[in-house]
């Protein structure tokens, strides 16, 4: 039979509106990509992977606080991650690589640097070193 909700339930449940969020957010995720291999038909992948990176960073200079490690690992990260990253996803969509198939290849370096990070942190805790 049914079953009736306790006011915990209630709380835990997804609103419409941020239901609704969601849903905007993952279009907009989406969409993204599109955007992506319209650009690229103008710009080549590394200038354009450069602006992306520059004009993410520019904003965050004045609304996000540094974080508390040195300026030569902030920028070896904001390079990796920032440029890097998006400079092989740049170069994979003018290669021909569809957009939506990119979307997904970025989702699972997400959930496999995620893996890596648990499995090297289990290891530094039991006393192995990798490397």
């Amino acid at each position: 039979m049914g079953r009736t909700m306790t006011d915990t339930d209630r709380q835990a449940a997804l609103s419409s509106r941020d239901a609704l969020l969601l849903v905007l957010v993952a279009f907009l995720w989406g969409f993204n990509f599109v955007v992506i291999a319209l650009g690229l038909k103008g710009l080549p992948p590394l200038l354009m992977a450069g602006l992306r990176f520059s004009v993410c960073a520019f904003p965050g200079i004045f609304f996000v606080q540094k974080p508390a490690i040195g300026w030569r690992d902030l920028a070896a990260v904001g390079v990796m991650l920032g440029t890097l990253v998006f400079a092989f996803l740049f170069a994979g969509i003018a290669a021909g690589m569809p957009a939506g198939l990119a979307s997904l290849l970025v989702l699972a370096g997400l959930a496999l640097n995620l893996w890596g990070e648990a499995l090297w942190m289990r290891l530094r805790k039991s006393g192995l070193r990798m490397g």
